[in-house]
């Protein structure tokens, strides 16, 4: 009878050390599927997001935020490198998209936003200096603010004004170039000047005009 019994208690350890690997392939695979799923809709969200963004379609961005499982569709980008706030069809869509991020990503929203405002897309610029060759000087100052950029534009200032070795200042001058620069080296500072006549646009001629005379 006992030997009966041992010979039952094995085979059943025998079929539970078989089916383990297979429970642990199906999690496995139900695992997967689920990333997949998440990521499939993680990028359906994005391009909804980014066609609303240019649109200026707040009330999408707010319908996209009551359903969104997971914020990184905020931080998606388009096939040309632009996220968000290159997009933003105006003030009143960034702020939307501001919002939602702040909603969001809660804690983490100064620091999503200020990633967003240094990001450069395929034409090497931020935000900021896109708003300008979009002619949408209204979006240049909000999205100017805390960038990197923006401070090495005042570093320059700075340094100019305190009469520094002219090669440490060249140096951090060339920085500033390369930021509103484009590859055919028009810079923003020239798009806003042939384009002064756009309403809005005479305040950003007047910024680099006090701030960066050299562009």
């Amino acid at each position: 009878m006992k030997n009966i019994l041992f010979i039952l208690i094995a085979c059943l350890m025998v079929t539970m050390v078989k089916a383990a690997p297979t429970a642990d392939m199906v999690n496995k695979r139900d695992v997967m599927v689920r990333f997949y799923s998440l990521q499939k809709r993680n990028a359906e969200m994005g391009e909804k997001f980014l066609a609303a963004v240019k649109a200026g379609d707040v009330q999408t961005l707010g319908e996209l935020e009551s359903i969104a499982q997971d914020p990184s569709y905020l931080m998606a980008t388009d096939k040309f490198g632009n996220n968000a706030f290159h997009l933003a069809k105006d003030a009143s869509t960034l702020q939307a998209v501001a919002r939602s991020i702040r909603n969001l990503y809660k804690n983490e929203f100064p620091t999503k936003i200020l990633t967003l405002k240094n990001q450069t897309n395929d034409s090497g610029v931020i935000p900021a200096v896109q708003a300008v060759f979009d002619l949408r000087p209204g979006k240049f100052f909000v999205l100017l603010e805390q960038t990197d950029l923006q401070q090495n534009i005042l570093k320059v200032k700075s340094m100019r004004k305190g009469g520094a070795l002219a090669v440490a200042a060249s140096v951090e001058q060339d920085k500033v170039v390369a930021g509103v620069q484009l590859a055919d080296g028009f810079t923003a500072a020239d798009f806003a000047r042939a384009n002064r006549s756009v309403e809005g646009m005479d305040k950003v001629v007047a910024f680099f005009a006090e701030y960066a005379p050299y562009l």
